[in-house]
């Protein structure tokens, strides 16, 4: 019994290592840098979703409270995502990666609360003029995760 319990302990103190080594903050530059690069690709995925949702409803290819839900959360997922980052203190050296970062984080979430709250209030009409900005950001991320990664 005892046996049982000092190895039920030493798992749970494995998958605690695990989980911290998962969610620790980045150390060096490079983790930065990467962690950058993975944020970018989050938020311009969020950017793509959401273009395709509006095209779905220019179509009339989805419902309306389907296309709701899906600029929802994207919005959320690109919010989780931009204050994670934002979390992390940056490493010598990546300064200004931080802050284009954090700025074109904040235009995606505003862009993509933008379209959401057309969407709540009923403006549909309106929406791809919300959206129009959607694909400039996407271009813009994808530039920075390609910077990031060099």
């Amino acid at each position: 019994m005892r046996a049982k319990s000092a190895l039920a302990v030493a798992a749970g103190l494995l998958v605690l290592a695990c989980l911290w080594y998962v969610q620790a903050p980045p150390r060096s530059a490079d983790a930065y840098r990467e962690r950058a690069v993975k944020t970018a690709e989050t938020l311009r995925s969020q950017v793509q979703t959401t273009r395709i949702w509006l095209r779905t409803v220019a179509d009339d290819e989805s419902t309306r409270p389907a296309a709701s839900v899906g600029f929802r959360e994207a919005e959320e997922d690109a919010g989780n995502a931009a204050s994670t980052f934002e979390s992390y203190d940056p490493p010598t050296g990546t300064d200004a990666l931080r802050r284009r970062l954090t700025t074109l984080a904040g235009e995606v979430t505003e862009a993509l609360a933008q379209v959401r709250i057309a969407a709540h209030r009923g403006q549909w009409r309106e929406l791809p003029q919300r959206g129009a900005a959607l694909a400039e950001l996407s271009e813009r991320l994808d530039e920075l995760e390609e910077q990031a990664k060099s």
